[in-house]
Formats: C-alpha cells, sequence, structure tokens
C-alpha cells in the first residue's frame, strides 16, 4: 500500500517538475492542460503555494528525488517572496495572480480563499526546514491577515477585502470558517509551539463558531452562506467534498491542546460523517464517485461530473476515523485511482462526466496543483502508521 501511495505522489509532483517549471524564472505556471500544456505564464499564489505543499511532502517520503523538490520549492517560495507579496495600511498580504516577470494582474480585492492558502506551502516549507525568515515572513502576513479578514464585533473571518472599501463584513460563509484552519492555521498552531498563544484565539473561534452555525440538524445538511450574524442565506447547490471535510476539520481538533477540553467536537465530525454516509447520493458512490453538486432542497445530484478533490475529502475524513477499517480507504483509493490518476500523461484530471470520461478542464489551474492529491496520501500515511 506505501508504494502505491508514493507512486500517486510522484505521478502529480513529476508532472509539475517536468511540465510547468520555468527554470528560466525559477517558478511554476500554474495552468497547465491536459496533456502538460502550459497555457500562459500566470502564476497563482493559491496553485504556487500548493505545489511547495506538495514538493515538501513528497519530498519528505520520497526520497530519491527530495533534493531537486526542496530546490525547487525553495526557488518557489523565494518568487512568493519577492513578487507576490503586497502591502496595504494592514500590512502584507499575498499577491493573488503574477505574471512570468513578477508583475501583478490588476486586482482590487482579495478573498480569504487565497490569502489562506498562499499561507498554505510557506507553513510547511516552515515545518521542513525551520528556517527563521520564513516564520518572520509567516508572522507579519498573519498579523495583516487578522486585522484584515476579522470580524472584531460579531466575530469570525470574512471572505472578501476590498483595497479600496475595507472589509466587506456580509460576505462570510463555510469557508471563512473552516479554510484558515484546514489550509493552515492548524498546521502553524502545531509547528510553531513557542507562539502558539498567538494562534490559539483564532483556533478557538472557528471550532466554536463551526460548532454552533456550518450543520443544520434538523436535515442534516451543511450551512454554506452566511450572513454577518451567522444567519443561514441558504445555498442552490452543496457540495459532498464538504460535508466530508467539514466531518474530518471536527474530528482533527484532537490534535490541539488549545481544544483538548471540549470532547464534543470529534463526535460532532464523526455524526457528520454517519449522516453523510446515509445521503442519497451515496448509495451509488463507491462504483460511480460522488456527483460534483448536490441539490439541497431534494436531495438530488445538480451535477452529473465528477470532482477529484472531493474524492480526496471523502479520503480524509476515513482517514481520521481508526474505526473505519482500512480496507474501505482502499476501496475508495482504487475509485479515486481509477477515476482520476492519469498514469499516462501524469497528475489527476480536474473532472470526468457520468461516464468516467475526462471533462477538458486544467489539470493544473488557479487552485488545482498538488495539495489535494499529496494531502490525501499523507493522511493515508499517517493512519497506516498509526
Amino acid at each position: 500500500m506505501v508504494n502505491k501511495i508514493h507512486k500517486i505522489m510522484r505521478n502529480n509532483v513529476r508532472f509539475f517538475l517536468d511540465h510547468a517549471y520555468d527554470d528560466r524564472n525559477k517558478v511554476f505556471y500554474s495552468e497547465v492542460d491536459n496533456g502538460g500544456t502550459v497555457q500562459n505564464t500566470n502564476i497563482h499564489i493559491i496553485g504556487l503555494s500548493r505545489l511547495v505543499y506538495g514538493l515538501m511532502e513528497a519530498s519528505s517520503v520520497m526520497h530519491e528525488s527530495d533534493e531537486e523538490m526542496r530546490k525547487k520549492a525553495y526557488e518557489a517560495v523565494m518568487f512568493i517572496k519577492k513578487y507576490m507579496i503586497g502591502k496595504d495600511k494592514y500590512g502584507p498580504y499575498f499577491i493573488p495572480t503574477v505574471n512570468e516577470k513578477g508583475e501583478p494582474h490588476l486586482h482590487d480585492g482579495l478573498n480569504i480563499w487565497e490569502q489562506s492558502y498562499g499561507f498554505n506551502g510557506l507553513v510547511t516549507y516552515y515545518e521542513k526546514t525551520h528556517n527563521p525568515d520564513i516564520l518572520e515572513m509567516i508572522h507579519e502576513l498573519f498579523d495583516a491577515y487578522v486585522k484584515r479578514f476579522h470580524d472584531d464585533e460579531k466575530g469570525g473571518f470574512v471572505f472578501n477585502y476590498s483595497l479600496d472599501k475595507d472589509k466587506d463584513y456580509d460576505s462570510k460563509c463555510l469557508q471563512t470558517i473552516m479554510y484558515p484552519v484546514t489550509s493552515f492555521l492548524g498546521r502553524l498552531y502545531l509547528v510553531d509551539v513557542i507562539n502558539q498563544e498567538k494562534y490559539e484565539p483564532w483556533l478557538k473561534e472557528a471550532y466554536k463558531l463551526g460548532h454552533k452555525y456550518l450543520y443544520d440538524f434538523r436535515n442534516n445538511t451543511i450551512k454554506v452562506t452566511l450572513d454577518r450574524h451567522f444567519n443561514d442565506v441558504g445555498d442552490k447547490e452543496v457540495l459532498p467534498g464538504h460535508f466530508f471535510q467539514l466531518a474530518w476539520f471536527f474530528m482533527s481538533s484532537k490534535k490541539y491542546k488549545a481544544l483538548l477540553g471540549d470532547k464534543n467536537l470529534y463526535a460532532y465530525g464523526y455524526y457528520i460523517y454517519l449522516e453523510t454516509l446515509k445521503k442519497p447520493w451515496m448509495k451509488e458512490a463507491l462504483t460511480k464517485g460522488l456527483p460534483e453538486s448536490i441539490n439541497p432542497e431534494t436531495g438530488e445530484a445538480a451535477s452529473s461530473k465528477r470532482i477529484w478533490w472531493e474524492h480526496s475529502e471523502w479520503i480524509n475524513a476515513m482517514c481520521h476515523l481508526n474505526i473505519v477499517p482500512f480496507d474501505k480507504v482502499r476501496q475508495v483509493l482504487q475509485l479515486f485511482e481509477k477515476m482520476f490518476v492519469d498514469y499516462d500523461k501524469g497528475c489527476e484530471f480536474f473532472a470526468v462526466n457520468e461516464q468516467g470520461e475526462p471533462e477538458d478542464m486544467l489539470k493544473g489551474d488557479l487552485g488545482k496543483s498538488s495539495y489535494h492529491t499529496i494531502e490525501m496520501c499523507k493522511f493515508i500515511l499517517d493512519r497506516l502508521s498509526s
């Protein structure tokens, strides 16, 4: 099983090493098609930072090419530091997109998805290297991140921030509560032990708000879009992947000593996982995969596509439950491998249709690089060693 995991990891990172890397500018282009052809010179902070995450995680278990992966991860971090950090009245922020020369695309706003995952690779790089300069950069970015996105009056983070108009207080959602923790904050809390008090309030707040507002017990469904007061605005579609991600978000709480006093969080995640398995759209999931999205009113699939990351989240949730027989994890991994992993050209397809045929969507794009697949592999390896 370990060999299979290494094979999936290698297949992912080699695709970007072989096809997306620009030796002249020492950086990876973000948009790459199914055949490995770079589509333009865009470099997106999410894709690049997630690739740093993938390279550093893969290098720690695949020693045959660890020097190459770490070297290019370092170059990507240096590119981010030099070209993808802007500054406003609150301090530094991640510039969402630049070209190969480091020239930024015009943008007037930031969102917490891009800013949170900008930290993703930096925190992992620091964990593996303990480079103090990187930690200093993380601290400066994090202090400004809190000032820029936190609603000090009502609590929680907002999703959108305008460089001209400041915070959009009504833009709260599942992502503003869960994503800061799953993308970087939970790991930063564990890695930067000396400064845990710096992160503890935000970690505690995220779990408190998540526990209170992100799940509808009456209808056993997630609540995605919220107003400033955390009232459910209503959603036309919900994603199966978010059900599983929310489940392991709560189950991962046992890793953080700041949350050890609340035994209910793990049970809460376990409950969400069990209820998700009862959904009508799960009946054929082991043979046909998860539908891309669901109509929350009818419980029926709203799309016939199958998306790679939603299946990795399914596996992540299973790996957080030791009572789930590992054969079940293996079964879903085989489905993931069969549906999405392209051993011919490399990496994973973004999406396949109901017949299992790849959709014409980029293997590398604004948000797709190595993160979801490598994180899934990491959780499987952790489960195997537990």
